[in-house]
């Protein structure tokens, strides 16, 4: 059964339009929910590697896999920016609550687009205190964000170099967007 967090990172992975047979790179994989949830959507003729620099969420990630029997997921040890020179090609690379953590998120995802496909897909799930609410007066909003971003302070990274560094919005080409929904993002 998946919960509602999982079912809108499901809806999000198969609107963005990952499919059966995709070979997909989950960026920052922790214990390896998004990474076993697309490795359902792929199926067993697709392909899921997660990665993740820390090496007891890992652990939980593979147990998880081998006690859910699943077998198109692989996990490894790897930075963004050095990832595995034989690690091959992706039609899409995915994450979620990764980027927010990157001192530089433009530079990270720059640095997975030489393992996208030509037309591959690139689907990031990032909070977002500041986006299509930022000129209302929404006090319950305002809040619960106030809420998200004090969890995300409290977070214990510091066995990490990460850093909670809030809201990282970034534009690397041109993005076409109805509501919250990019459609079209033109990578330069």
């Amino acid at each position: 059964m998946i919960n509602q967090r999982e079912d809108f990172t499901y809806r999000l992975l198969m609107d963005a339009g990952i499919k059966k047979g995709f070979r997909v790179l989950d960026v920052g994989c922790g214990s390896g929910d998004v990474t076993l949830l697309t490795a359902a959507i792929v199926g067993d003729d697709g392909e899921v590697i997660g990665f993740d620099t820390n090496d007891a969420a890992l652990d939980i990630a593979r147990n998880a896999a081998v006690e859910r029997h699943i077998l198109n997921a692989k996990f490894i040890k790897a930075e963004i920016s050095m990832l595995p020179q034989d690690i091959g090609w992706f039609d899409a690379i995915v994450g979620r609550r990764v980027l927010m953590y990157q001192s530089d998120a433009t530079h990270s995802v720059k640095s997975l687009l030489p393992h996208l496909k030509t037309n591959g897909l690139v689907v990031f799930q990032e909070s977002d205190s500041m986006g299509s609410f930022k000129n209302m007066d929404l006090p319950l909003h305002t809040q619960a964000q106030a809420w998200i971003w004090d969890t995300v302070a409290k977070e214990d990274f510091s066995k990490k170099s990460h850093r909670a560094s809030g809201l990282v919005l970034f534009l690397l080409g041109e993005v076409s967007c109805i509501g919250d929904n990019i459609h079209n993002l033109k990578l330069s």
